[in-house]
């Protein structure tokens, strides 16, 4: 006898890295006891970055909390940008002076190669590996030091820079060195494919996506709480993102079921629930609520402690009355509870949890028919016991 069987449901998180202006004085060193990065979310609260440039917003979004080891990351962009003002300032075309800046970028800068994973603007500037986002933010970073103004835009898989130029809107891939040389044929090779219609981002929500690109990285090797920071980070600056959404949701519905594993159950509803608040329609929240609560019962139930099991599955029907698992889910407990009973010669105890579960549920026709058998069960062994009891005192010793 078992428990109505559920099937759990993982998440399959959509794992795709978007790889896709200097220092103002960050803030001031001042405020003590509150963070970089609570001030820089502070400051990115109204959809712009006042207090942060985009380059210290990056840093501070990987990590750094020191205002010192802040403006040592910033200030090798910054040496980069002073090396190049010779050769970049005396172009006067916003198109060819960014094919410069991309070309010099990469020799001085990126001069290592493409990682998807390579976000962390710390990493990008001491190894010179880039991803689409760490190269885009690095190329804004010097385009506005030399008067151009570019927008990021992004797609659901991408991130890249759009330049407004004599000629009109140009876009431009960060990741490639020799993009401005490239022929349109060779350009569109070498673009990556877009999904969804790609969207005009901010400063801010450019920074979402380092966050979001952690949260991908916490959510792959199962660092659920890590993840969670991340997304929630990311969609605080760019609410737009869904595929961020979609992340943080899978990242609380599959961190749920690993509590569930542990046997961690309260925590698994609670993580469901949590998840449940910002999207009552993801399917997979309610199907694993479900199969929480089944191996919850079925974890009291291998103990022995079947009265904890059927007050689980009646918490989980004062939230789902209608789910068959909580309708009839106590029939099987208080069942297996008889018959573990009854194999251990308890009769009595067996009808007395049968008489109640029928008083619970007196339509169940399982009950009626084991309670049946048991009270006979019971009442031939009582009936043996007394008969027994006749012959010993008919048998027995007389008094002198």
């Amino acid at each position: 006898m078992s428990i109505i069987p559920c099937v759990p449901f993982g998440s399959a998180f959509r794992a795709v890295l978007w790889t896709c202006a200097f220092l103002p004085v960050v803030a001031s060193a001042g405020e003590s006891g509150v963070s970089l990065e609570r001030r820089m979310l502070r400051d990115a609260g109204d959809g712009e970055l006042d207090a942060f440039s985009l380059l210290d917003a990056a840093v501070v979004a990987n990590g750094i909390d020191s205002f010192d080891d802040c403006r040592r990351w910033t200030r090798i962009v910054d040496d980069a940008a002073s090396a190049m003002a010779p050769r970049v300032e005396p172009i006067e075309g916003r198109r060819d002076r960014a094919a410069v800046l991309l070309a010099a970028m990469h020799k001085q800068l990126l001069r290592g190669e493409y990682r998807a994973e390579c976000t962390d603007l710390q990493k990008t500037l001491s190894t010179g590996n880039y991803n689409c986002v760490s190269a885009t933010i690095v190329f804004h970073a010097l385009c506005r030091r030399f008067g151009i103004e570019p927008v990021a835009v992004a797609t659901p898989t991408h991130v890249y820079t759009r330049i407004v130029t004599e000629l009109g809107p140009i876009d431009v891939q960060t990741t490639c060195p020799r993009w401005f040389e490239l022929s349109a044929d060779q350009r569109e090779a070498v673009t990556p494919p877009t999904a969804g219609t790609p969207r005009e981002i901010s400063d801010v929500e450019l920074i979402a996506k380092v966050y979001y690109n952690q949260g991908v990285r916490c959510l792959e090797s199962n660092r659920f709480e890590q993840a969670e920071r991340a997304f929630d980070r990311s969609l605080l600056l760019d609410p737009r993102d869904a595929l961020a959404n979609e992340n943080l949701l899978a990242t609380l519905n599959n961190w749920a079921l690993a509590c569930c594993d542990g046997e961690e159950f309260e925590q698994a509803v609670r993580l469901l629930d949590r998840g449940r608040r910002i999207d009552r329609t993801y399917a997979a929240f309610g199907a694993n609520e479900l199969h929480v609560y089944q191996r919850w019962a079925q974890c009291h139930c291998r103990s022995g402690d079947f009265e904890s099991a059927i007050d689980v599955l009646r918490d989980g029907a004062s939230r789902r009355p209608d789910a068959p698992l909580f309708r009839d889910g106590p029939v099987a407990v208080y069942r297996m509870w008889a018959k573990s009973l009854a194999r251990g010669g308890r009769t009595s105890e067996a009808a007395r949890v049968l008489a109640r579960a029928l008083e619970a549920y007196p339509d169940q026709p399982e009950l009626v028919a084991d309670h049946g058998r048991i009270e006979s069960v019971s009442a031939a062994g009582q009936a043996g016991t007394r008969a027994g009891d006749t012959r010993l005192r008919a048998e027995g010793p007389t008094g002198e």
